[in-house]
């Protein structure tokens, strides 16, 4: 039945399209496709609900009534955040007469995401959230399939991942506008401005490429406003002056109507076919319709009034009929796309040595609420979809199940809504205003407390159906912007401080890995520890303090009193740990461990110093473009005040007391001091694997630095939230010294502090852990301050320099794309254009900063080993300079870019003050690439899915029953089974995401995915969806088959079916690679098929899309 209806689509919308497929024009006119839109940005200048508000609203509104008056009209739509609002608003009958539009191909839909995302920021998992989210709406409302054309035209730069990761989404081609200003020069001369993007994509084999399929691309000419002074700009919400300009615009093009003659024929010469996609549209055009429609009439009237004029036919179009156009044109004429394998990152251009790579960093501790937030709502949605199989499993037993769906289904569109709505090019970015971050952080928080509080109720559902054990009260520890903990609040653990006083933690799994310890953060060290027997059913202290926990006290950064607890104690795959955490200050019961090293923090002061000597000569460069012509060079800038600078030892006495007698290590990993001057410190690492084979030792040092922006240098325009721009050759040394280092050595875990004293305090803290095959950085870095002579600012880099690993030349690295793809980075490779009008032969090393989401990593051009330094949230990064990989961690500065934000990069705690940045980082030196990738895709898969804490000092313990101890005794059998499934299949992560139907009001889900993540190159062991899903049903569910599950169903990553995936002329797979490689990282989605799925509803929405056969996806 699937197919038949796959057939009568294909067949709907052949014959829909066949409406503008007419005969070929004579070969001398070019169609002008006048291509009506407009691009809304959700958040920038105001936040998206008043952007509806005040904009939005008019648009679409206006836009119905124009092509309801004139079928000459046309509109292509983007962002579902606008139009499901629009759509919720008005009645059926205004709905039908937009769905004729659809059908008619008059309005069409274009991306179809919730926003139009940012393609940096942003992973694979929360790029495939924004635009699952849209096209369900447009599916389950709407009615309509989902677009098959990929519309980010203000994404500020392009991701080697795009191609792929939108084909396995179903999209064919992608249009956008963005790139370097020389690099579209150069495309326009050489007609390279549509063509097949085919990304290269490194191999586990050293220096292997994968060159993956190609997917059309168009490359706009002027932005996405069309050009040749045809001005849509109408920002203004004023009817009056808009009718004004418009009339203005005409007159000036009849004084003059073959100067834009000439700019179309201009235009038209830089592409191969006879047809021009002319955008008409820009920032919340077409307020206004009906004016704005009979503006662009009236120009195309003075322009076939000339002779000139009359080999062009201009004709009201949308995307997709400009594609099916140009795909007639190619098929005819025989003409080859060329190709391209490289990404479009950095962006460069508006201004002379403009660098669009600030915003990769800009406002860390917003892009860290992000990550987190969207890591809370998958685990939490995941979560929802076993409550939902659990609900399924129970009816078949009873009539009253004890899981309730309906209890959370509409909270998870909330979640899902909000996920999508961060991925906006101006959110994730952090290039809105800021009272726009403020609005959007409060938003976030909210789903964050009220996801607590539907989380918290069904785990007490569960403890008390699983174990008798009755908890009340019961809070998740989730992070809050600018904290620098998460778990357990503060104002939670001061109730405790009563002798005797205790409280209930579940720690939650949410991945199918087995976490090794369970980790703490408590503002006392004497309490005692108690573990839940599942098959006695309470609490036994079956851990003494001094054998089985790790206790680390210290004084942190605000001085008080804290302690990092470390508990032996393993939790298995998607499964929880019971403990009950007692605080008792008798005699006895204080279970630190003692620390040793060295403390300076007395004999450290401040004194003044010279500042650093002026850079020998600017070495921004001038992109090519006739409206940022080249400045004077600046003048010498005057000497500045010496800066109180902080007073250190001299490198002889910091090497007496850093030596080899410091260090930390455990059966796999040693980590010892070599050598620190005040503001770096060298390690050696010794390491040995799980199968007892001694890695090379390897040394580093690792340090913090900064690049001063440019911020009131004569005839630039400065550095800003977009813009990461220095005068810089290199980083400077950060202005702090090294007062403390304390040695902590449990039997679990080991821990090395380092303390900085700054010229205020708070101090910076750097705390490395020991794992079993990598080392943890964890900074907590303090607030900037334009004070001591920086008035510039400060663009604040995490180094770690390796001593010994050297690459096949200054400046090869590699970088993860999304977390979905690793790209090789060389910043000495040729290019496709050679750059032009530099002021000096030198370029901006803010060139040389990439987009990392997931980390980076240099090679040994002799051994193929690598160090690989993995993060925790959006980054800018590079290792441009041999054998440093640095990542940018903060960004403080006073001007802006002048780029639509008239802000600088300066945020502001809720005390007034600068924000401290709380990071992560991971550092690994790996045999091969097979073991860098696979810690590298494991580290991002357990960032965006960490242990979940729950919390509570209200319990009660029943008696527990005969099934209950029965489940109890079955669980490590189960768990074996399961886990080795997994393992031979490569598995990684598995996440069921539930899919609700808008207008369903039954407690259940409509649809429920299951994504798989694995890493495989084993051909002899594919991947068998049925039985994962069994294994996972019989592991997670007491042993129980779901045989309530009727079938799992390969779909496209964002649920629609795979009959509707790209193909053909417009998504080519390469077969003349001469390494193709192996597709080392496979992302699947499954769609599991209940058999009381409701057909109903399914056979509604088919009939939908049958009358709406001309559009969407063939």
């Amino acid at each position: 039945m699937k197919a038949y209806l796959v057939l009568l689509l294909l067949l709907f919308t052949t014959l829909a399209r066949a409406r503008h497929l007419q005969s070929p024009d004579p070969d001398d006119t070019i169609t002008i496709h006048m291509v009506c839109h407009s691009h809304d940005d959700v958040g920038f200048q105001q936040t998206g609900e008043e952007y509806y508000t005040n904009k939005v609203n008019n648009v679409i509104t206006s836009v119905v009534e124009a092509l309801t008056a004139d079928t000459r009209y046309k509109f292509s739509q983007t962002e579902m955040f606008f139009f499901s609002k629009w759509w919720r608003e008005h009645n059926e009958t205004m709905r039908e007469k937009v769905r004729g539009f659809v059908r008619e191909g008059r309005f069409e839909f274009l991306l179809g995401g919730w926003v139009a995302n940012d393609e940096a920021c942003p992973t694979f998992e929360e790029i495939i959230a924004n635009i699952q989210m849209g096209h369900d709406f447009l599916v389950k409302d709407v009615g309509v399939q989902p677009p098959k054309i990929a519309w980010l035209v203000d994404s500020f730069g392009h991701s080697a991942a795009t191609p792929d990761l939108f084909h396995k989404m179903g999209f064919d081609s992608l249009f956008f506008a963005r790139v370097s200003d020389q690099e579209k020069d150069l495309r326009k001369e050489r007609k390279l401005m549509e063509f097949m993007w085919q990304p290269k994509y490194e191999g586990v084999v050293a220096g292997g490429q994968v060159a993956k399929e190609g997917m059309f691309t168009h490359l706009m000419h002027e932005m996405y406003q069309g050009g040749c002074n045809i001005d849509m700009w109408i920002y203004q919400s004023d009817a009056n002056y808009m009718k004004n300009l418009f009339t203005q615009k005409v007159a000036e093009l009849k004084r003059n109507p073959d100067e834009f003659v000439k700019c179309i024929e201009r235009y038209a010469n830089h592409y191969r076919t006879k047809h021009v996609l002319f955008t008409l549209g820009t920032d919340f055009a077409f307020q206004f319709a009906n004016l704005s429609y009979n503006y662009i009439d009236s120009w195309v009237q003075v322009a076939n009034s000339i002779p000139a004029g009359k080999k062009f036919k201009f004709v009201y179009s949308t995307v997709q009929e400009y594609q099916d156009a140009v795909q007639s044109d190619i098929r005819r004429l025989n003409i080859e796309l060329p190709k391209y394998d490289g990404d479009f990152y950095p962006l460069t251009g508006n201004y002379p040595g403009h660098t669009w790579s600030g915003y990769f960093t800009s406002r860390p501790n917003f892009k860290r609420l992000i990550r987190e937030f969207t890591g809370v709502q998958q685990v939490s949605n995941s979560f929802y979809g076993w409550q939902t199989l659990e609900s399924m499993s129970e009816r078949q037993d009873q009539a009253n199940p004890t899981v309730n769906v309906g209890n959370f289904k509409h909270h998870v569109a909330d979640m899902r809504k909000m996920t999508a709505k961060m991925m906006h090019h101006d959110s994730i970015t952090g290039s809105s205003l800021v009272y726009i971050i403020y609005n959007e952080t409060v938003g976030m928080q909210q789903l964050l407390d009220s996801n607590q509080q539907v989380m918290s109720g069904l785990w007490q559902k569960r403890l008390l159906r699983e174990h008798g054990l009755k908890v009340d009260e019961m809070a998740l520890c989730t992070y809050k912007i600018n904290d620098r903990n998460k778990c357990l609040p503060d104002e939670s653990s001061s109730k405790l401080l009563e002798s005797g006083k205790n409280f209930v933690l579940l720690i939650y799994n949410p991945t199918v890995m087995e976490q090794e310890y369970i980790n703490l953060n408590l503002p006392f060290s004497t309490f005692t520890v108690q573990i839940f027997d599942r098959e006695a059913k309470t609490f036994q202290i079956v851990m003494s303090t001094s054998q089985e926990v790790d206790t680390f006290c210290n004084d942190g950064p605000d001085g008080k009193h804290e302690c990092d607890v470390y508990i032996h104690r393993s939790v298995a795959p998607l499964s929880y740990e019971l403990l009950l955490v007692t605080y008792n200050n008798a005699p006895g019961f204080d279970s630190r461990v003692s620390s040793y090293g060295f403390d300076l923090r007395e004999m450290l002061s401040l004194e003044p110093t010279q500042p650093p000597p002026p850079p020998e000569a600017p070495n921004y460069f001038v992109p090519t473009t006739p409206a940022s012509p080249p400045p004077p060079p600046p003048p010498t800038p005057k000497p500045k005040p010496p800066p109180p600078k902080v007073q250190t030892l001299s490198p002889e006495e910091y090497s007496k007391i850093c030596n080899d007698t410091l260090y930390i290590q455990n059966k796999h990993l040693t980590l010892q001091v070599r050598d620190c001057d005040g503001k770096m410190v060298r390690f050696l690492v010794k390491r040995v694997g799980d199968d007892g084979v001694k890695y090379v030792d390897r040394e580093f040092e690792f340090d913090f630095r900064y690049y001063q922006p440019i911020s009131q240098t004569a005839g630039q325009v400065n550095s800003g939230l977009y813009v990461f721009k220095t005068e810089d050759k290199d980083s400077r040394e950060f202005d702090h010294a090294i007062s403390k280092i304390q040695v902590f050595n449990g039997k679990l875990m080991q821990q090395m502090l380092i303390h900085y004293k700054n010229q205020k305090e708070p101090n910076t803290v750097l705390k490395i852990r020991l794992q079993k095959d990598h080392l943890e950085f964890d900074v907590f870095f303090a607030r900037l301050s334009f004070e001591n002579g920086h008035q510039a600012g400060f663009d604040v880099t995490a180094n770690w320099q390796s001593v010994d690993i050297k690459s096949e030349r200054a400046g090869v690295f590699y970088t993860d794309a999304n977390a979905y793809k690793i790209v090789k980075r060389d910043i000495n490779a040729a290019r496709n254009y050679t750059p032009t009008n530099y002021l000096n032969k030198v370029k901006q090393v803010a060139q040389y900063f990439y987009p990392i989401n997931a980390g980076l990593f240099i090679e040994d051009a002799k051994t193929k080993e690598q160090m690989l330094v993995m993060n925790d949230r959006p980054q800018g990064g590079s290792a441009w300079k041999d054998g440093r990989i640095e990542l940018m961690i903060h960004r403080l500065g006073s001007t802006s870019d002048q780029l639509g934000v008239g802000e600088g990069v300066n945020d502001y705690a809720i005390d007034g003050k600068g924000v401290n940045v709380s990071a992560k980082f991971y550092v690994a030196f790996t045999r091969d690439r097979e073991e860098a990738f696979r810690l590298l895709q494991r580290k991002h898969i357990e960032t965006m899915n960490q242990l979940q804490y729950f919390f509570s000092d209200v319990y009660h313990l029943k008696s527990p029953t005969d099934k209950q101890k029965a489940l109890a005794l079955q669980q490590p059998e189960r768990q074996k089974s399961f886990t080795d499934f997994l393992d031979t299949h490569g598995i990684l992560e598995v996440q069921l995401m539930p899919m609700p139907y808008p207008d369903n009001d039954q407690d259940l889900f409509d649809t429920l995915n299951m994504r798989v993540t694995r890493f495989q190159r084993d051909k002899e062991h594919p991947l068998d969806e049925e039985s994962l899903m069994q294994e996972l049903c019989k592991y997670t569910l007491g042993g129980n088959e779901c045989d309530f599950i009727k079938t799992v169903r390969p779909v496209l990553l964002d649920g629609d079916d795979l009959e509707t995936s790209a193909a053909g002329l417009f998504y080519e797979e390469e077969t003349t690679s001469e390494n193709k490689g192996e597709d080392y990282f496979i992302v699947e989605n499954f769609e599991i098929v209940f058999e009381n799925s409701d057909r109903r509803r399914r056979r509604l929405i088919a009939e939908r899309l049958l009358s709406l056969g001309g559009s969407g996806r063939d």
